[in-house]
């Protein structure tokens, strides 16, 4: 019987004996495994994913069976934890175990026997140094960085992958101390007057204007996408937290100052009003901007202050006596035209 200490220690142990377990049942076959060990099995299994992800894995068994089921056929699992001398042996005792039971046709290890490695050991220095200058010589070819960079491309876009990875970043994004932390950051560079003009100069450059134009007609080019930005806009801009904010900077006198001169800008060529005219016939002679408008006319007309507003002007002498004037008027342009027409 172990002592509640070495239980405890054991169960912290990063050193183990794992397995993965191939399952073949949806086609009908009998499962395959693959026996390892590691200092750090946690650690193991994510390495192991991210060569079979990347499609070079160096066991090519492996690999084989993982591009033939998929990545839902993988499961991992610990056989027993223990201390690092005793990996090599226990290795070969669960891998002798398995080939006993299932033999060595679903056996995906390479290696048969478990041989001596540098588990636990440090590179000195200078090894160190030499591994990283032959990697920068491999990294240096064209041809090698070409074929490693096209695999993990390769592996980012498979759409396991992209969903995965999505939803991963959201839950990351979505943390208390990570949402605090960016609050912390923008507030900082919003307060800060340099990196304010930094983004101004960079938003005034004529590319970067042209950049995002293009990027936002194409966006709304897209159906449906301007109703759903409008739908949105309005659920933000009828919150009561954002109304308030809205009117809080609006009242700012640098606010007013800043929109003074941009409307003196736009207003000060005869080619920037006339644009400006031009977008708001576009706008006014929109179906829905005429029905919302011929709505709300209708509406305030309909009002008993608008009725008794329109009985008390037109009671007025001045009125009267200008309706008489252009009823003579039209009345006698109407008869002229009439003569007209018949060639008195």
């Amino acid at each position: 019987m172990r002592s509640a200490t070495q239980q405890r220690r054991r169960s912290d142990m990063k050193s183990a004996i794992y397995l993965w377990t191939i399952d073949r049942s949806e086609i009908g076959l009998p499962p395959q495994f693959y026996v390892g060990k590691s200092c750090h099995f946690r650690k193991r299994e994510k390495e192991h994913l991210r060569y079979l992800r990347a499609g070079h894995h160096q066991n090519w068994m492996l690999q084989t069976v993982w591009d033939r089921y998929g990545e839902k056929s993988f499961i991992f699992s610990i056989i027993e934890k223990c201390e690092r001398p005793e990996l090599i042996r226990r290795e070969q005792i669960a891998l002798d175990q398995y080939r006993k039971l299932y033999g060595d046709d679903r056996i995906l290890n390479i290696m048969k026997e478990c041989v001596e490695t540098r588990i636990g050991v440090s590179h000195s220095d200078e090894t160190r140094k030499r591994l990283s200058d032959i990697q920068k010589q491999k990294w240096a070819d064209p041809i090698y960085r070409s074929s490693i960079i096209a695999a993990q491309k390769a592996a980012k876009m498979r759409p396991e992958v992209r969903v995965r990875n999505s939803v991963a970043q959201l839950e990351a994004q979505n943390r208390p101390e990570v949402r605090a932390r960016k609050a912390a950051i923008a507030r900082a560079q919003g307060l800060d007057q340099e990196i304010k003009a930094k983004r101004r100069a960079t938003n005034a450059k004529p590319e970067v204007i042209a950049r995002r134009s293009a990027s936002i007609k194409k966006a709304f080019s897209a159906p449906g996408v301007r109703e759903q930005l409008c739908a949105i806009q309005k659920v933000v801009q009828n919150n009561p937290k954002v109304k308030a904010k809205i009117a809080v900077t609006n009242a700012l006198p640098e606010t007013k100052a800043r929109r003074s001169a941009a409307s003196l800008k736009a207003q000060s060529t005869a080619e920037a009003r006339q644009k400006q005219r031009d977008i708001q016939l576009i706008v006014q002679n929109r179906p829905e901007v005429k029905a919302r408008k011929g709505a709300a006319v209708k509406a305030a007309l309909s009002t008993p202050e608008s009725i008794a507003g329109r009985r008390l002007t037109n009671s007025l002498p001045e009125v009267k006596l200008r309706r008489s004037i252009a009823a003579k008027a039209w009345r006698s342009e109407r008869m002229i035209s009439r003569q007209e027409e018949m060639g008195v």
